[in-house]
C-alpha cells in the first residue's frame, strides 16, 4: 500500500472521494490493488461492516464514501479507525473525521469528544498532535460555551471529556468549573476529580468550595471537603463536627467524632439527642446508631436495643448491628432475635452472621422462626449449608405444594439440585435422619416429585447415605 495514496494536499474533500470510487485516484500507482467495484455500491447498511473489513484497501475506500455521505450514523465506526492497525487508514481516518466536523450537527460533533479523548491511551502511535487539532476544531465548531455545558451532560464520559478540554483550555475559571460540578455531578470521578482541585485554588478560595462539596451525595468527596475544613479548632468548626458527627457515612463520623473529643465535647450525648429527635429522618437515625456502635457507648446498650423495634427496616437494622457491636459475646442469641423480625431485610442478616461471622442458630429454631414469615427463600438458603436437613426440608414442605404448582416447581428445583450437590459432600446424617430418609414413603414422595423411578432413586440416596 503506498503511502502517496492516503494524502491529499490542496484537493476538495468530495472530488477526492469520487476519484477513489471511479477508481482513478491519481497517487496510486498501477501495481496498488483496489476493492472490488461492487463493494464500493454497497447500501449505507454494508457500509459499517467494510469500515471493519479485514482489507486495509476496502477499509479506505469505505472511509471516503462515509465522508460522502456524511451521515452521523458512521461517526462511531470512523472514529474506531482512528487507531486502525494500518497507519495509512488511521491518517485517512483523521482527514475523514476533521472534513465531516463542519457539516455534521453540534451534539453529533460534541459526541465524538469522548472516543477522540480515548485515543491519549492508545499505543500505537502518538495521537496528542491530532487530537489538539481536532479540539481546535470543535470548539471552533460548537463554540466554548458548548463544552463547557459539556460538562453536566448525563453521559459521564462525554461530562469527562468536556472537563479535561475545559481545564486544558481554560474556557471558565477553575473555581467556576469546581462550582459547576459540586455537589451536583453525579459521577463519582468527576466529583473525586473536582473536589481534588479545590487544592490548586488560592486558600481564601477553598473554604467556600468546600462546604459546597459537604452537599455531594458522595460520602467520599464529603469526607475530602471535610478533613481541611476541621484543620482548625474554633466554634464554627464545632458546630460543624456536631453536625457532621451524625453522617451515614463512617469516615466522615470519625473524623468529626475525633475533632469533637478533642474540644472536650461528649460524641455520644450528640448523637442520642440526634437519635431521639422528634424530627430526626431514618438516615440520621440509622448513622447515630452506628455513631454509639463506634463509641462503644454501652451506657446507651437499652436505647440501642429499643430501636430493634422501629417501624421502619433499616433503622431496626442499623440498632441490630450496633447491638452486636455492643455487645459481641452474646452474638448468637440476638441472631434469634433478629429471626423474629417481620422484615426480610432485617432477617437476611442472620445468614450473613452465620456464613461469614461463625454464629450458631440451631438450623431446627432457624427454620421455625422464618416459617413464621412463610419466608421459604431464607429457609432454603439457610438449609442448604447442612445437607440433610436441606433434603428434610425439601420433604417437610412436600405435602402443601400439593395444592400449590409453584412451589412444588420449587421443590423439584431443590431437590435435583440436592442430588447433583450431593456427589461433592460427605456430611453425616442425624441418626432420625437416616431412618428418615430410608423409608419407603420417603423414596415414593422423592420420586413422585421428580417423576422418576423409585427403584433407581432408592438406589442413589442408598449410596448417598452409605457413603456418609
Amino acid at each position: 500500500m503506498a503511502a502517496g495514496c492516503y494524502h491529499y494536499p490542496n484537493m476538495n474533500i468530495l472530488q477526492t472521494l469520487l476519484s477513489v470510487i471511479n477508481g482513478k485516484s491519481e497517487s496510486a500507482g498501477p501495481s496498488q490493488p483496489s476493492p472490488e467495484p461492487a463493494r464500493l455500491l454497497l447500501s449505507t447498511g454494508d457500509l459499517n461492516a467494510d469500515l471493519t473489513h479485514y482489507d486495509g484497501y476496502i477499509r479506505e475506500a469505505a472511509l471516503w464514501r462515509a465522508a460522502k455521505l456524511a451521515s452521523p450514523e458512521f461517526l462511531p465506526a470512523i472514529a474506531e479507525r482512528l487507531n486502525d492497525w494500518v497507519p495509512q487508514v488511521r491518517t485517512v481516518a483523521q482527514e475523514v473525521l476533521l472534513g465531516m466536523l463542519p457539516v455534521i450537527g453540534n451534539e453529533d460533533a460534541l459526541s465524538l469528544l469522548p472516543r477522540v479523548e480515548r485515543l491519549r491511551r492508545a499505543g500505537r502511535t502518538d495521537h496528542s498532535a491530532w487530537i489538539a487539532s481536532f479540539e481546535q476544531a470543535l470548539l471552533q465548531k460548537v463554540g466554548p460555551q458548548a463544552i463547557v455545558d459539556g460538562v453536566n451532560d448525563p453521559d459521564v464520559h462525554l461530562a469527562r471529556a468536556c472537563c479535561k478540554l475545559v481545564e486544558a483550555e481554560r474556557l471558565i475559571p477553575l473555581e467556576d468549573l469546581i462550582a459547576r460540578l459540586l455537589p451536583s455531578t453525579r459521577d463519582i470521578v468527576l466529583a473525586r476529580h473536582t473536589v481534588e482541585a479545590i487544592f490548586r485554588l488560592p486558600e481564601p478560595a477553598r473554604e467556600p468550595l468546600y462546604r459546597r462539596a459537604l452537599a455531594s451525595g458522595f460520602g467520599m468527596v464529603r469526607t475530602v471537603a471535610l478533613r481541611p475544613l476541621l484543620a482548625e479548632q474554633s466554634p464554627e468548626s464545632d458546630t460543624l463536627a456536631i453536625r457532621m458527627v451524625t453522617d451515614l457515612q463512617t469516615w466522615i463520623r470519625l473524623i468529626a467524632s475525633g475533632y469533637l473529643k478533642r474540644r472536650g465535647i461528649d460524641v455520644a450525648a450528640i448523637l442520642v439527642e440526634a437519635l431521639c429527635a422528634e424530627d430526626a429522618s431514618s438516615t440520621t437515625m440509622r448513622a447515630c446508631l452506628a455513631g454509639l456502635a463506634e463509641q462503644g457507648a454501652m451506657d446507651r446498650l437499652d436505647l440501642v436495643r429499643d430501636f430493634t423495634h422501629h417501624p421502619v427496616a433499616r433503622v431496626q437494622l442499623s440498632a441490630y448491628l450496633a447491638w452486636l457491636r455492643l455487645e459481641p459475646s452474646r452474638r448468637d442469641g440476638i441472631a434469634l432475635e433478629v429471626l423474629r423480625s417481620p422484615h426480610r431485610r432485617v432477617r437476611k442478616l442472620v445468614l450473613q452472621l452465620v456464613r461469614e461471622e461463625g454464629v450458631y442458630v440451631e438450623t431446627g429454631t432457624a427454620l421455625s422462626l422464618m416459617a413464621v414469615h412463610d419466608d421459604i427463600d431464607m429457609m432454603f438458603s439457610f438449609a442448604r449449608r447442612d445437607p440433610w436437613s436441606w433434603l428434610e426440608l425439601v420433604l417437610q414442605m412436600e405435602p402443601r405444594s400439593r395444592h400449590d404448582l409453584a412451589l412444588r416447581e420449587r421443590l423439584e428445583y431443590e431437590l435435583a439440585d440436592w442430588l447433583d450437590d450431593a456427589n461433592r459432600t460427605f456430611v453425616k446424617p442425624s441418626p432420625a435422619q437416616r431412618v428418615l430418609f430410608e423409608g419407603g414413603d420417603t423414596i415414593r414422595i422423592f420420586a413422585d416429585l421428580l417423576k422418576t423411578d423409585e427403584r433407581k432413586l432408592a438406589q442413589r440416596l442408598s449410596f448417598e447415605l452409605g457413603k456418609a
